[in-house]
């Protein structure tokens, strides 16, 4: 038994299923006729892990990680959709982590000017965010996310499941998700995310292990985390609905994005572990220009900590300026800069780029 979210916008209707993905996605697809073929798009790793799931369906398999998400292996799935036959009747369906979800929901909204698109995300960043929204981009070599649509799925099922199976570094860059989540809402999503976060950290010390994350084995903190998913995609899709296109209010879920893209291509993080360290830093920018209380940092950037991530970064801050002059947030000499107030206060405002360099220059945590 599944419990549900309906997202409505002007451009369609998304139903978010939180249950077993493999008995949800079977009820969904067992009623579609003959005519009205499934092509499951997945990557290699969730394939060795999961793929003896869904093998009563035909699966193309991707490289994972951004390798993925690239016009050659959109180009590839189109081939593979148009050697079988498929046509608009016909139904992609992503199962993986942010870069398939996103890859998915490119070449559903491009193949034949668009087929059915349901998302099985798998990892925790992608359950939290990255699969639920409608914007789907591929990257090319000069930068992330260049070429893109917003369209809306027309299901996404999120099995927490899933999270017992990912490496580290993935639950690492959910809970930083998690955590931007709570500072963007505020109030008891923010109390709840600090006190799991906190929980995570007593456990690790009761337990003698450097490693938080083997707590997760215990039944009640996996349940508070699933519960925290549902609350967080909750909050993502009221501001989707709200604000499908990205004209004001969605704009500030880049909080994090402005170094953390620049630390994606300059140090060769994941997404999840540079939008991290570009949290940590949007709260020091925030605080030295005078936003944000110093207590109300810190009780910030604890939670931030506990996902075992530091603050540190080595790029040069002209380094960081030249990939931010190319981020789609820039609009001449400045950028669009999300900064936090507190929980629950976050405001987007207008940066000189020259600005940010001087700041960046300074800034070595």
């Amino acid at each position: 038994m599944s419990d549900r979210l309906e997202l409505t916008t002007a451009g369609g209707r998304c139903l978010i299923d939180f249950g077993a993905a493999r008995p949800v996605l079977g009820e969904r697809l067992a009623v579609r006729p003959a005519s009205q073929p499934v092509l499951i798009l997945s990557d290699s790793n969730v394939q060795r892990l999961h793929g003896a799931a869904f093998a009563d369906w035909p699966c193309l398999v991707l490289p994972p990680g951004e390798a993925g998400k690239t016009l050659a292996q959109a180009e590839r799935v189109y081939r593979a959709l148009y050697a079988a036959g498929h046509d608009k009747r016909s139904l992609l369906v992503g199962i993986g982590g942010g870069a398939v979800t996103d890859l998915c929901g490119f070449v559903a909204a491009t193949y034949q000017r668009g087929l059915g698109c349901g998302l099985v995300p798998t990892t925790l960043l992608a359950q939290v965010d990255a699969a639920i929204g409608g914007k789907n981009a591929v990257n090319l070599d000069l930068a992330k996310n260049l070429v893109g649509t917003i369209r809306q799925p027309d299901f996404i099922i999120i099995d927490p499941a899933f999270n017992r199976t990912l490496p580290l570094a993935e639950l690492q860059s959910g809970l930083g998700e998690l955590v931007k989540y709570a500072i963007l809402a505020g109030g008891g999503l923010a109390s709840r995310v600090e006190a799991f976060a906190a929980s995570l950290a007593t456990a690790a010390r009761t337990q003698h292990s450097a490693q938080p994350w083997a707590a997760l084995a215990d039944e009640p903190l996996a349940t508070r985390l699933a519960a925290l998913v549902r609350e967080a995609a909750g909050y993502k899709a009221a501001v989707v609905m709200a604000d499908e296109h990205e004209q004001g209010r969605r704009r500030l879920l880049n909080l994090g994005h402005t170094l953390g893209h620049a630390l994606e291509l300059s140090e060769g993080l994941s997404h999840g572990l540079a939008v991290i360290k570009g949290l940590y830093f949007s709260l020091r920018y925030s605080s030295h220009l005078g936003f944000l209380p110093p207590e109300a940092a810190a009780r910030l950037e604890s939670s931030l900590a506990a996902t075992g991530v530091d603050a540190s970064y080595s790029t040069p801050a002209d380094t960081i300026c030249d990939l931010v002059g190319h981020d789609k947030k820039k609009a001449g000499h400045s950028l669009d800069f999300v900064f936090v107030a507190g929980p629950g206060q976050v405001f987007s405002q207008a940066v000189e780029l020259d600005r940010l360099r001087a700041f960046l220059r300074s800034d070595r945590p």
